[in-house]
C-alpha cells in the first residue's frame, strides 16, 4: 500500500521540482498535470490499482513562488458537492473512475457539464463553481496550489 502512495508521490515531486517556477496559476497546474500524467499512466499500467493497495495520502511540496497540497483520496461512499465555490487552482485527476464535474459559465449562469475520464484531469480556476459527482470506490488526485506571489 505504502510503496503505491509513495511512488505516486515521487512522480509528482519529480515533475513538480522540473517545472518552471516563474510560471504561476493555472498554468503552473496545467503543466504539471501533462508531466504527471505522462509517468502517472505508465505507472498505473504496471501496478492494479484498488480500494485495496491504496490509502488517503496526503502531502505538500514547496517551491520558490508556490506550493502544493496533494490529496490521493479514496472513497467508500459516493461525494455529491453542489454549488461549491473553490478557493484555490485546483487540479483533479481521476485515476480509476469516471468523475462528472458540472462548471457554472457566469455569462449564462448555466452549467457546463464535464465527464473526467480516468487518467485524464482538468485545472479548474479559484472562485470556479462547480457541481461534483463523485462514485463510491473512486480513487482521484486532487492538487491545490498556492502562490506566494501577487501580481
Amino acid at each position: 500500500m505504502e510503496d503505491i502512495n509513495n511512488h505516486i508521490k515521487n512522480i509528482i515531486n519529480e515533475e513538480y521540482l522540473k517545472l518552471n517556477q516563474k510560471i504561476n496559476g493555472i498554468n503552473f497546474l496545467e503543466n504539471l498535470k501533462f508531466n504527471i500524467l505522462e509517468n502517472l499512466i505508465i505507472f498505473l499500467e504496471k501496478n492494479e490499482l484498488n480500494q485495496e493497495n491504496i490509502s488517503n495520502y496526503e502531502f505538500n511540496l514547496d517551491g520558490l513562488n508556490n506550493s502544493i497540497e496533494v490529496k490521493l483520496i479514496k472513497l467508500d461512499k459516493d461525494i455529491i458537492l453542489l454549488k461549491k465555490e473553490l478557493i484555490k487552482n485546483k487540479l483533479i485527476i481521476p485515476l480509476n473512475a469516471n468523475i462528472n464535474i458540472d462548471i457554472l459559465n457566469n455569462d449564462s449562469k448555466n452549467f457546463i457539464s464535464i465527464k473526467l475520464m480516468p487518467k485524464m484531469g482538468v485545472c479548474l480556476s479559484s472562485k470556479t463553481i462547480v457541481n461534483m459527482n463523485i462514485p463510491n470506490n473512486t480513487i482521484y488526485l486532487e492538487i491545490e496550489l498556492n502562490d506566494k506571489t501577487t501580481i
